[in-house]
């Protein structure tokens, strides 16, 4: 039989992975993204590494993009109906995005 490491397609957790598989293994979270870009997906016919990595990062801009425009059609859709309540929408994202940048910030202090 012929095993495979692969990314899987179906049971897919986002957040964390990476750290959390760092930690487990004490080694630094940096081995382990570098293993995701390098690593095929479950359904990739791709064998050599550089089409892997080619592969894997056209994955990761397109789902950057797919989220872009999903941000700009939310923003674009409120700024419609009402400017105060755009505003207000974006003033609490960028309150949220600050949050999270203090907490990871202060999460690197230890």
């Amino acid at each position: 039989m012929d095993k495979r490491l692969y990314r899987s397609e179906t049971d897919r957790v986002v957040w964390g992975v990476c750290g959390g598989l760092a930690k487990y293994f004490d080694i630094d979270p940096i081995i382990i993204r570098i293993l995701a870009i390098v690593i095929p997906s479950e359904k990739s016919r791709v064998t050599d590494p550089k089409e892997t990595v080619k592969e894997n990062i056209e994955e990761i801009k397109t789902a950057a993009e797919s989220f872009g425009e999903e941000m700009k059609e939310t923003f674009k859709a409120s700024s419609a109906s009402s400017l105060p309540e755009a505003r207000r929408r974006r003033v609490w994202f960028g309150f949220l995005l600050i949050l999270i940048g203090a907490a990871v910030v202060l999460a690197n202090f230890d």
